[in-house]
């Protein structure tokens, strides 16, 4: 997944306010492609809806896997499933709602198959509980981070 943060800068530091996720296909055989990224954009064409579509990715994000650490799956299984999640989801994810049904939760969907919205580092994060889900999964990564720091 690819994490974008946007934000303003307050000085010397940047104020992340929310963080817009996709997931990077490269030159992935998928119906309809026409770009290296699969997200939820504000819009698909010049509609003003919600939807999920294929983008080109421009720079500016960075990689953010944040659950691999805690799956465990095949590789070529996790591949294949990812391919037809995302064949799903084409031009069909619904109606934004930045609280069900975000980038983020679809960028997990594909991933790993489960909707998550953590918005972690971002001021968003305050309003996202997850079914707390959110409080273990952020548990997992300072234990994670402390074992690699020791």
């Amino acid at each position: 997944m690819i994490a974008f943060d946007h934000g303003f800068n307050l000085g010397q530091r940047k104020c992340v306010v929310y963080i817009h996720w996709a997931v990077y296909v490269d030159n992935e055989p998928l119906n309809g492609r026409n770009g290296n990224i699969f997200h939820m954009s504000g819009q698909i064409g010049q509609i003003p809806i919600s939807g999920c579509q294929f983008g080109t990715y421009q720079g500016g994000g960075r990689t953010r896997n944040y659950r691999d650490q805690f799956v465990q799956y095949d590789i070529r299984e996790q591949h294949n499933n990812i391919v037809r999640r995302i064949n799903q989801l084409n031009r069909n994810c619904g109606y934004w709602n930045p609280f069900t049904n975000n980038c983020e939760h679809i960028a997990t969907s594909v991933r790993y198959g489960e909707r998550l919205s953590l918005q972690e580092g971002a001021l968003a994060a305050m309003f996202f509980r997850n079914n707390g889900k959110r409080s273990i999964l952020l548990a997992q990564n300072s234990a994670n981070q402390l074992r690699a720091a020791a």
